[in-house]
Protein backbone atom coordinates (compact mmCIF):
# COMPACT_ATOMS: atom_id res chain seq x y z
CA UNK A 1 0.00 0.00 0.00
CA UNK A 2 1.31 3.55 -1.00
CA UNK A 3 1.42 6.42 1.76
CA UNK A 4 2.29 9.81 1.08
CA UNK A 5 3.40 12.40 3.33
CA UNK A 6 1.03 15.38 3.57
CA UNK A 7 1.75 18.56 6.15
CA UNK A 8 -1.53 18.78 7.06
CA UNK A 9 -2.67 15.94 7.42
CA UNK A 10 0.39 13.42 8.22
CA UNK A 11 -0.55 11.27 5.31
CA UNK A 12 -2.73 12.38 2.20
CA UNK A 13 -5.13 9.30 2.84
CA UNK A 14 -6.09 11.11 6.36
CA UNK A 15 -7.21 14.40 4.37
CA UNK A 16 -9.35 15.88 6.76
CA UNK A 17 -9.61 12.58 8.52
CA UNK A 18 -9.63 11.71 12.29
CA UNK A 19 -12.34 9.46 13.62
CA UNK A 20 -11.34 6.23 14.18
CA UNK A 21 -14.54 5.00 11.56
CA UNK A 22 -13.46 6.85 9.02
CA UNK A 23 -9.63 6.01 9.35
CA UNK A 24 -10.84 2.09 9.17
CA UNK A 25 -12.54 3.65 6.19
CA UNK A 26 -10.04 5.63 4.38
CA UNK A 27 -7.23 2.22 4.75
CA UNK A 28 -9.84 0.54 3.62
CA UNK A 29 -8.31 -3.17 4.10
CA UNK A 30 -8.60 -5.84 7.17
CA UNK A 31 -7.66 -4.51 10.39
CA UNK A 32 -7.59 -5.97 14.07
CA UNK A 33 -7.89 -3.91 17.16
CA UNK A 34 -5.05 -4.24 19.77
CA UNK A 35 -5.70 -3.85 23.35
CA UNK A 36 -4.83 -0.27 25.20
CA UNK A 37 -1.81 -0.84 27.37
CA UNK A 38 -0.67 1.40 29.88
CA UNK A 39 1.42 3.49 27.48
CA UNK A 40 -1.46 3.63 24.80
CA UNK A 41 -4.97 6.16 25.75
CA UNK A 42 -6.72 3.78 23.58
CA UNK A 43 -6.59 0.93 21.60
CA UNK A 44 -4.77 0.66 18.65
CA UNK A 45 -5.81 -0.58 14.75
CA UNK A 46 -3.19 -2.40 13.23
CA UNK A 47 -3.85 -2.99 9.37
CA UNK A 48 -2.85 -6.41 7.05
CA UNK A 49 0.17 -7.59 7.40
CA UNK A 50 1.25 -5.01 9.75
CA UNK A 51 2.19 -2.60 7.04
CA UNK A 52 0.16 0.25 8.82
CA UNK A 53 -0.48 0.92 12.72
CA UNK A 54 -3.14 3.33 14.21
CA UNK A 55 -3.34 5.00 17.76
CA UNK A 56 -6.30 7.03 18.55
CA UNK A 57 -6.86 9.42 21.55
CA UNK A 58 -9.92 8.82 24.11
CA UNK A 59 -12.01 10.18 21.87
CA UNK A 60 -11.30 8.00 18.79
CA UNK A 61 -9.05 10.40 17.20
CA UNK A 62 -6.21 9.79 15.30
CA UNK A 63 -2.99 10.85 16.73
CA UNK A 64 0.32 9.13 15.59
CA UNK A 65 0.53 6.26 12.65
CA UNK A 66 3.22 3.67 12.65
CA UNK A 67 4.21 2.19 9.10
CA UNK A 68 6.28 -0.68 7.84
CA UNK A 69 8.80 -2.03 5.77
CA UNK A 70 6.07 -4.93 4.63
CA UNK A 71 3.82 -3.97 2.37
CA UNK A 72 3.98 0.35 2.95
CA UNK A 73 5.35 2.76 0.71
CA UNK A 74 5.95 5.53 2.22
CA UNK A 75 6.77 8.87 0.03
CA UNK A 76 8.43 12.26 0.93
CA UNK A 77 9.12 14.48 -1.51
CA UNK A 78 8.06 12.04 -3.78
CA UNK A 79 10.53 9.93 -3.29
CA UNK A 80 9.66 6.29 -1.55
CA UNK A 81 11.77 6.46 1.70
CA UNK A 82 10.62 3.28 3.53
CA UNK A 83 13.08 0.27 3.68
CA UNK A 84 15.88 2.22 2.18
CA UNK A 85 19.38 2.87 3.64
CA UNK A 86 20.39 5.59 5.91
CA UNK A 87 22.55 7.19 3.15
CA UNK A 88 19.65 6.95 0.55
CA UNK A 89 17.37 8.76 3.00
CA UNK A 90 19.85 11.33 4.13
CA UNK A 91 20.80 12.24 0.72
CA UNK A 92 17.01 13.15 0.14
CA UNK A 93 16.51 15.17 3.03
CA UNK A 94 19.82 17.01 2.20
CA UNK A 95 18.18 17.63 -1.42
CA UNK A 96 15.05 19.19 0.27
CA UNK A 97 16.65 20.87 3.10
CA UNK A 98 15.38 19.04 6.10
CA UNK A 99 17.44 19.05 9.29
CA UNK A 100 17.93 15.29 10.62
CA UNK A 101 18.11 14.68 14.56
CA UNK A 102 19.58 11.34 15.69
CA UNK A 103 17.39 10.41 18.69
CA UNK A 104 18.61 9.65 22.00
CA UNK A 105 18.16 5.90 22.10
CA UNK A 106 20.16 5.54 18.82
CA UNK A 107 17.91 3.80 17.14
CA UNK A 108 17.12 5.82 14.50
CA UNK A 109 16.41 9.86 13.09
CA UNK A 110 14.07 12.65 13.22
CA UNK A 111 12.80 15.26 11.51
CA UNK A 112 10.34 18.08 11.52
CA UNK A 113 10.00 19.20 14.68
CA UNK A 114 9.83 15.39 15.90
CA UNK A 115 6.85 14.64 13.65
CA UNK A 116 8.19 12.02 11.66
CA UNK A 117 10.87 9.91 12.86
CA UNK A 118 12.78 7.04 10.97
CA UNK A 119 13.14 3.60 13.05
CA UNK A 120 16.38 2.07 11.72
CA UNK A 121 17.48 0.08 14.50
CA UNK A 122 21.13 -0.60 13.31
CA UNK A 123 22.71 2.67 12.69
CA UNK A 124 25.37 2.36 15.21
CA UNK A 125 26.60 -0.71 13.58
CA UNK A 126 25.80 -0.56 9.91
CA UNK A 127 25.94 3.05 9.54
CA UNK A 128 24.82 4.18 6.28
CA UNK A 129 24.00 1.10 4.98
CA UNK A 130 21.67 0.77 8.13
CA UNK A 131 18.27 0.13 6.65
CA UNK A 132 14.92 2.30 7.28
CA UNK A 133 12.15 -0.80 9.19
CA UNK A 134 9.63 1.50 10.11
CA UNK A 135 8.38 5.26 10.07
CA UNK A 136 6.62 6.89 12.88
CA UNK A 137 4.29 10.13 12.16
CA UNK A 138 2.53 12.25 14.42
CA UNK A 139 -1.14 13.35 13.05
CA UNK A 140 -2.02 16.96 13.25
CA UNK A 141 -4.92 17.70 15.17
CA UNK A 142 -7.79 19.60 12.84
CA UNK A 143 -8.36 23.05 13.51
CA UNK A 144 -12.02 22.43 13.78
CA UNK A 145 -11.75 19.84 16.17
CA UNK A 146 -9.24 21.59 18.44
CA UNK A 147 -12.34 22.86 20.46
CA UNK A 148 -15.51 21.12 19.62
CA UNK A 149 -13.78 17.03 19.24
Amino acid sequence: MNFYYSHNDGLTIFNSIRDRKDVRKAVGINYRVLPKTEYNQNSVDSFGKLSIKCWYDKKNRLTEVELHDLDAMFYLFNKQVLGISYKELTAILNENNICVVKDEEGLGVNILKDTIRFYIPEIEEERDFAKVESIWLKIPKLLDCENNC
